[in-house]
């Protein structure tokens, strides 16, 4: 599957919600008490996922929903085509976030954060389209849902620091890999999110891939106040 981060700059405005199932069993008896009234223990099943974008990029839309890039003469992705069909499109999602008052790592010049991680997510349809005069074109996306069965194990990237030797910390992957049925991961780390850029660069494979019957090809970052790697 193709693989992206994306640094978004006030374009994700709900990251994920779960979804649970819960059942409860009551049995009343002939004058209307309970005989029976138990419930259940609850079954996760998924994270549902919604993105907000603000402004237009056909590449990072063309991963995490059913836009298809389009290509101007020079082969240069110049935005993107929405057709009707089944979409079969999945990516996964590393996302920064500040901490307050967390203690920065020695030699660190970068803010502590936190990372986030939903490692397998089923690309989701291109909803509300706004355009006015005043304000940027923003793109909703909405179905999204995290799904078991990921292959991300440790990651392809480095995003915490080695701290086996706490004067010299080195930027590492994941130190235990994830279980494929892990829907979620959050954590803190003190290594800054990757440099920013505009286009898909090919990923690294080392360690782990996004999906256990899918590869990995591409990853692009933006700017972004809330720091978020989304990877499909």
């Amino acid at each position: 599957m193709p693989n992206i981060a994306s640094l978004l700059k006030q374009e994700i405005s709900r990251i994920a919600r779960k979804e649970l199932r819960r059942e409860t069993a009551t049995l009343k008896k002939a004058s209307g008490a309970l005989c029976v009234n138990e419930k259940k223990a609850d079954s996760f099943k998924r994270f549902t996922v919604e993105i907000e974008f603000c402004g237009v990029n056909p590449s990072l839309l063309a991963i995490v929903s059913n836009a298809e890039p389009y290509e101007d003469y020079a082969g240069d992705i110049a935005g993107f085509t929405v057709g009707e069909g089944e979409i079969d499109k999945a990516f996964s999602l590393e996302l920064w976030t500040g901490l307050s008052g967390q203690a920065c790592l020695p030699g660190q010049t970068g803010e502590a954060s936190g990372y986030m991680l939903l490692p397998y997510v089923v690309a989701g349809v291109l909803g509300d389209v706004t355009i006015d005069g005043e304000n940027a074109v923003t793109f909703s996306i909405t179905g999204a849902a995290t799904k078991g069965g990921n292959g991300w194990g440790v990651g392809p990237y480095e995003v915490v620091y080695d701290t086996t030797d706490p004067l010299t910390p080195v930027p590492a992957v994941l130190p235990t890999a994830i279980d494929p049925f892990d829907h979620l991961l959050l954590i803190d780390t003190s290594l800054a999110p990757p440099p920013i850029a505009c286009d898909p660069t090919p990923v690294p494979v080392s360690g782990g891939v996004l999906a256990a019957d899918e590869t990995t090809t591409t990853r692009s970052t933006r700017k972004a106040s809330d720091k978020a790697l989304a990877n499909a």
